[in-house]
């Protein structure tokens, strides 16, 4: 095969893995949406569906790493058509075929994809049968993200391993070129996987949709699909001594490297170029000798290659570890909208497809990698605590007042964001990628003449043919099993980080004790590299634990609760600091000033101001006699403590559990209403919640965190979202959304659209002095009578709460209502869970549509005349 032809298949391998990996990530960030709001968006509940979803790739990994040794390479030299199928082989005669049993995978995951999104679109409706009001337990939980995830994932894993099979076979001896071929191809994978994030991190989601994201990505599978069995017919096609590309004819291959190209056909007919063996020469049973080489090969996994594996799997601990640990700390940063987190996703696999993509250079060239791979276990070491210090530098500067509620605010934040991320996460990412690679190279190394079996018996030196053959059926089987354990250390890190790691030692502390670990990984390999005979300067370790022990002593102090004080000082009014804690579900703090406010992930969130107490109060003045109230998201307690002294059952719903233990840091009096009769409150997703429970409610009081695009506040918006809540309310209640400012005002027509589709009756309010809007739906016309809301402020004594609030006041707050509502909105499409624009809110940037900070639209849009 000449050079022109395995380039072309070099090329469309790494076509094919960017498509792979884009499909992929595109899928995930829409499945992880899918199973949020059918099992909540609890801290436990998505690590759960991460772990499965990991666990997934693993698998697939480990086993097509078992299948691909299995596999011979697709032969050049059939002149055949259509490549059908796969067969396997193990030491007896058949060929089989990785290109294509690669497009069938891709094929394979396409249809899996739509099965499981499918599924998962109907786990709401499976959840809600699971009556309680407990979150659902944690083996269900498992158990049905297994059934939607595992198939697709499974098979997603399967990939790679099963293309460098094919790749390693045509660039020759495969085991000394594995580095390579897996740098390329994990790089090209995790480019895809960025422009896949890219896509639909930061626009088909908001503008197309979620399922029409999901039938872009099972395209994309078909792409990739197409374009393997394309190769694989020209592959088929191809035979040793045509003339090439550019006219001359191509030498014909030595025995050795047709035995590396994949002479052997699948089907078992050999071609037969001038000089070529018979079939029966041909497809024969390895000899004894050639054998020792294969399983030569496979016993190097009880000495180098299983330290490796376990090196990688603690390297995977920690960079999962530190992944998780980064999306808390950046949102002192970058916010906590859906673009922050999508811009860290993005730096981390720039930064791995960038070290993947150079490292097989370094593999080869590189005389010593064992050394290497030591020196660079250390540098993610010390990577990590140049991210801490990074971290601490960013955390400090970001003084604006503007942190405190949402950092991105125009288009213009984009690119300082991804700055801020990059320097934070792009040093460590790029050592990973560069890992990765190096470890499937050194596992995949063939074993020198004679050397030392496993049970201490010198095998024979295998003959050159045996050596490229088993270098070929190794190169799959240490990439699966390298994924593999690099995979499972990353749940690990994952849960450890996210479970109990912030909670025993916070984010901060818990990153040092993950630095620390990589360190001692570090170290670890580079004694077992010494006792392996390496020879490289040791001045090159130390100085990379040098920096890194500098660095880590720079930052160890926690900068976030400095920057969260400078912050507010900068705001111009000082404030007291009367609590500090974090836990796995968020960080919380309170501060007293002015008055007591709440931050969450130092996002300014709640107090005791008068909007949560108006929150309560309005919509009970609306209705006859409510007797039970729902209150989503707690905050201070400041809307359930309103509640509960206006009487009635009241009932409290948030993820954040810490928030019910501070309340009585706000209001003194807050263990009478957490504890007196008729009071109940819940550490839930609300949403999850509501699904769950089969209590009714005449109020259900929903507050969720500002600004409108936050991540997952879009939940709480939907069609969806209100059609369940008119199912939790009494004939005669009504649900009330609280829509902060600031916020794009198409998002407030969007999300009042919804509620007029699902709500008979709907009003707006608002009143000078609030920064939001309430938004009433109902199946009734609201008790609106002249005379009985100042009625029901003295007999419910609102006066003594909200002395100012008056039935003119409450009158004179109503901007729209109903047909008013409707005839605004019409031009608008509603917010639904499969088109969650006000999360996407990146084309009003672009618009530089502005943030309304205040609600005057409003006024002008009821002083206009209604569209017809």
């Amino acid at each position: 095969m000449g050079p022109a032809v395995r380039q072309a298949v070099f090329r469309s391998s790494l076509a094919m893995m960017f498509l792979s990996g884009a499909s992929a990530l595109a899928l995930e960030l829409v499945w992880m949406r899918f199973l949020q709001r059918a099992f909540g968006v609890t801290v436990h509940a998505v690590a759960a569906t991460v772990a499965v979803y990991m666990a997934g790739l693993a698998l697939g990994a480990a086993f097509s790493g078992r299948l691909a040794s299995r596999l011979r390479p697709l032969p050049v030299g059939s002149g055949s058509g259509t490549p059908t199928r796969a067969v396997l082989a193990s030491e007896t005669p058949g060929a089989g075929r990785p290109l294509v049993l690669y497009g069938w995978l891709e094929a394979s995951i396409g249809a899996a994809a739509l099965l499981s999104t499918w599924m998962m679109g109907r786990l709401p409706d499976l959840v809600g049968s699971m009556a309680g009001d407990a979150p659902v337990p944690a083996w269900a939980r498992v158990a049905l993200s297994c059934a939607a995830l595992i198939p697709p994932t499974f098979l997603m894993g399967a990939t790679l391993p099963v293309l460098t099979r094919q790749w390693g076979e045509l660039a020759g001896t495969a085991g000394d070129r594995v580095g390579a071929a897996v740098g390329g191809l994990y790089g090209a994978n995790t480019a895809g996987a960025a422009f896949g994030l890219l896509a639909a991190g930061f626009w088909t989601i908001g503008e197309w949709g979620e399922r029409a994201t999901v039938w872009a990505a099972v395209g994309l599978n078909a792409a990739a699909a197409a374009l393997a069995w394309w190769t694989a017919r020209r592959l088929a096609g191809e035979r040793p001594g045509a003339v090439e590309a550019g006219g001359r004819a191509s030498a014909a291959p030595s025995g050795t490297a047709l035995a590396a190209a994949g002479a052997v056909e699948a089907g078992g007919r050999a071609s037969r170029p001038p000089g070529a063996r018979s079939r029966s020469e041909t497809e024969r049973p390895l000899r004894p000798q050639e054998r020792r080489g294969r399983q030569g090969a496979r016993a190097r996994w009880t000495r180098e290659a299983a330290a490796i594996c376990a090196f990688t799997a603690l390297s995977g601990f920690c960079s999962l570890g530190y992944e998780v640990l980064w999306s808390r700390q950046l949102v002192l940063v970058l916010g906590n909208s859906t673009y922050a987190f999508s811009t860290l996703m993005l730096m981390y696999l720039a930064g791995i497809g960038l070290g993947s993509a150079l490292c097989g250079k370094l593999a080869e060239e590189e005389r010593d990698p064992l050394f290497v791979f030591a020196v660079l276990e250390l540098g993610l070491a010390a990577a990590g605590a140049l991210s801490l210090a990074a971290f601490r530098n960013m955390a400090l500067s970001a003084d604006s007042p503007a942190y405190l509620y949402a950092p991105l605010q125009s288009a213009g934040d984009l690119p300082r964001l991804a700055l801020q991320a990059g320097g934070m996460v792009l040093p460590a990412s790029f050592l990973m990628g560069l890992l990765f690679p190096l470890a499937a190279h050194l596992c995949a190394r063939r074993p020198a003449a004679g050397a030392v079996e496993a049970g201490g018996r010198a095998s024979a030196a295998p003959s050159g043919k045996a050596l490229a053959a088993a270098g070929a059926v190794e190169a799959g089987d240490a990439v699966g099993r390298v994924y593999s354990f690099n995979t499972l250390g990353g749940i690990l890190g994952a849960l450890a980080a996210g479970f109990w790691g912030v909670a025993a030692l916070g984010t901060h502390g818990a990153f040092l004790a993950l630095v620390g670990l990589n360190a001692a990984t570090g170290l670890a390999a580079l004694a077992w590299a010494r006792r392996q005979g390496a020879a490289g300067d040791l001045r090159e370790p130390a100085a990379v634990v040098l920096a890194g022990a500098l660095l880590a002593a720079y930052a160890w102090k926690d900068p976030a609760l400095e920057a969260i004080v400078q912050r507010l000082d900068k705001r111009g009014k000082t404030a007291e600091v009367l609590f500090h804690r974090e836990s796995p579900a968020a960080m919380i703090t309170g501060v007293d000033g002015p008055s007591r406010d709440l931050l969450i992930n130092g996002i300014l969130t709640a107090g005791t101001g008068a909007d949560g107490s108006l929150m309560a109060a309005v919509p009970n003045l609306l209705l006859d006699d409510p007797a039970s109230t729902l209150v989503i998201c707690f905050g201070a307690g400041n809307t359930f403590r309103t509640a509960s002294l206006l009487g009635g059952s009241v009932h409290a719903v948030d993820l954040i559990g810490d928030l019910y233990e501070v309340m009585p840091r706000f209001y003194p009096d807050a263990a009478a209403h957490l504890g007196g009769p008729g009071r109940a409150v819940f550490v839930d997703d609300g949403r999850s919640h509501l699904l769950r429970s089969k209590r009714t409610y005449d109020e259900i009081i929903v507050d969720a965190t500002p600004p409108l695009y936050s991540a997952g506040a879009v939940n709480l918006y939907t069609r969806e979202f209100l059609e369940l809540g008119r199912r939790r309310l009494t004939p005669d209640g009504l649900l009330m959304l609280w829509l902060p400012s600031a916020s794009f005002e198409d998002d407030y027509w969007r999300i009042m659209k919804a509620m007029a589709e699902v709500f008979p009756n709907v009003a707006v309010w608002n009143r000078y002095g609030i920064s939001g809007l309430l938004v009433f739906g109902s199946m009734k016309p609201l008790a609106r009578r002249p005379g009985a809301v100042a009625k029901r402020i003295e007999r419910r004594g609102v006066g003594r709460l909200l002395p100012f609030l008056t039935e003119k006041d409450v009158e004179a707050g109503f901007i729209l209502v109903d047909d008013e509502v409707r005839s605004f909105t019409a031009p608008y499409r509603a917010v639904t869970d499969d088109l969650p624009s006000p999360e996407f809110p990146l084309r009003r940037f672009l618009r530089g549509d502005p943030l309304m900070t205040s609600l005057r639209f409003l006024l002008k849009a009821r002083q206009r005349p209604i569209p017809s």
